[in-house]
């Protein structure tokens, strides 16, 4: 799949057409060339912020020090699944929370 960003109002288009439409997800997401999990992420981040949670995050965000500790320790409890972390804690991307729990591991070993 190639990278694209899509603005808040496309995301709800490709939403309602996964909803309304007749194509299933796996068409739509052929149709707009992104991932069906990506599809997925968008919904969950849509049913927990609304359309707040489509907005573009910067992809250039600093987080704290602070910030990614809990998130890796949210992880690392079992308690939330990658997807979940990185919603609750609004990172821009799951590689985020994997270069945490990366630079963790390395620490210590």
């Amino acid at each position: 799949m190639r990278r694209h960003s899509f603005s808040k109002e496309e995301k709800l288009e490709i939403l309602k057409l996964y909803h309304e439409g007749p194509l299933p997800l796996n068409e739509v997401a052929k149709v707009f060339n992104v991932h069906r999990d990506t599809i997925k992420d968008w919904q969950n981040d849509y049913l927990h912020f609304g359309e707040e949670g489509l907005e573009r995050l910067n992809q250039h965000n600093s987080y704290s020090k602070e910030l990614k500790f809990a998130a890796v320790q949210d992880y690392l409890s079992g308690e939330f699944s990658l997807r979940e972390v990185v919603r609750k804690y609004r990172l821009s991307s799951r590689s985020v929370l994997e270069i945490g729990l990366k630079s963790i591991l390395v620490k210590v070993n």
